[in-house]
C-alpha cells in the first residue's frame, strides 16, 4: 500500500480527505505495517453477514479539519476483508486509512498490526457476529482480542 504523503481537505473544508480509492490500494502487508508508529489500530469483528458497525462515524472526528496536520494519525483496520468491503464505500475518502487482513484474536496478526508501536487500539464487534448459544459467551471474541492486545 502506498502511504498518503500529504493531507488535503474536502470541498467543505471540514475533513481531511483524498480521492476515493479501492480497498486493494490501501491494503498493507506485514512489511508495510512495520513502518507505522503512533497509529490507531481498529480491530473489527464481522463477516459478510454481520451488520455494519459504523466505521464512518468512528473516523469522522479523527479526520476533522480542526486537527492540526501532525495530529492526524494513520488508522489501520484489522479484520476480515469481506466485512471491511461492506463499509469501504462509506470511508474510502478518508485520508491515511489502511487495511490489513487478519483476525484480532490471533496474536500473530495483532503483533503484525504493530500493537507495540500504536497510539491506541480499538476493538469493535458487530452485535450479531457471535453465534454463541450461551448469552455469557456473546463477547468472548472481543475479550480474547483484548487479551491478545494486552499481552502483546
Amino acid at each position: 500500500a502506498k502511504l498518503d504523503e500529504r493531507l488535503t481537505l474536502d470541498g467543505s473544508g471540514t475533513f481531511h480527505w483524498r480521492e476515493p480509492c479501492a480497498l486493494e490500494d490501501v491494503t498493507m502487508t506485514k512489511e508495510d505495517v512495520a513502518t507505522l508508529t503512533d497509529h490507531i489500530i481498529v480491530c473489527v469483528f464481522g463477516d459478510a453477514n454481520a451488520p455494519t458497525v459504523g466505521l464512518r462515524n468512528l473516523l469522522l472526528p479523527l479526520r476533522n479539519s480542526n486537527l492540526p496536520t501532525d495530529e492526524v494519525k494513520k488508522v489501520l483496520l484489522l479484520g476480515r476483508k469481506e466485512y471491511i468491503e461492506k463499509e469501504w464505500s462509506d470511508i474510502d475518502e478518508f485520508q491515511d486509512v489502511y487495511f490489513m487482513e487478519g483476525s484480532p484474536i490471533r496474536r500473530e496478526d495483532v503483533i503484525s498490526a504493530g500493537v507495540q508501536n500504536c497510539l491506541m487500539c480499538l476493538i469493535l464487534s458487530s452485535a450479531l457476529q457471535s453465534k454463541a448459544t450461551d448469552p455469557n459467551l456473546v463477547d468472548k471474541e472481543t475479550i480474547l482480542s483484548f487479551l491478545q492486545v494486552e499481552i502483546s
